[in-house]
């Protein structure tokens, strides 16, 4: 694996019912509300997107240091209610997945991610700037991060 490649596995559970939490993270227009300590911005190509196959989301993100990536998610498979599929395209390069089970005290979210630095060293998408804009996405649901 070249050095700018990374795959990321964060998992939470997340009091709320499994329709909920899919509603939420298939759209991604939210992700700012749901997680501000990471996600900047959230902006849906179209207005009335509404999580679908092909609809894409401008996003601007954050980890503990202040570096910041622009990126642009797409869906490209949706199945309801326990996976979302999704592509990233801008400082980085990847693919995302998020698989949600229902538990008795809520849901459990397993997100992995497997992504590319598209820029080089010192750029936004430089390994280590990349590497902690994700790990800051451990703090705000004290997940568990494994990989890079």
């Amino acid at each position: 694996m070249p050095s700018n490649d990374y795959i990321f596995v964060t998992e939470w559970q997340v009091p709320a019912p499994i329709d909920v939490i899919y509603e939420i993270l298939k759209s991604g227009r939210d992700y700012s509300r749901w997680w501000p300590d990471v996600y900047l911005e959230a902006r849906a190509e179209r207005p009335d997107a509404d999580g679908r196959v092909g609809d894409r989301v401008a996003l601007l993100t954050k980890g503990w240091l202040p570096y910041r990536l622009r990126w642009t998610a797409e869906l490209v498979r949706l199945e309801r209610p326990t996976e979302i599929e999704l592509t990233a395209s801008g400082d980085f390069a990847g693919r995302g997945l998020w698989h949600l089970e229902p538990r008795d005290d809520g849901t459990h979210i397993d997100m992995t991610v497997a992504s590319r630095a598209a820029s080089g060293q010192n750029g936004p998408g430089d390994p280590v700037k990349l590497k902690v804009c994700f790990q800051g996405r451990k703090r705000p649901c004290q997940s568990r991060t494994a990989g890079a």
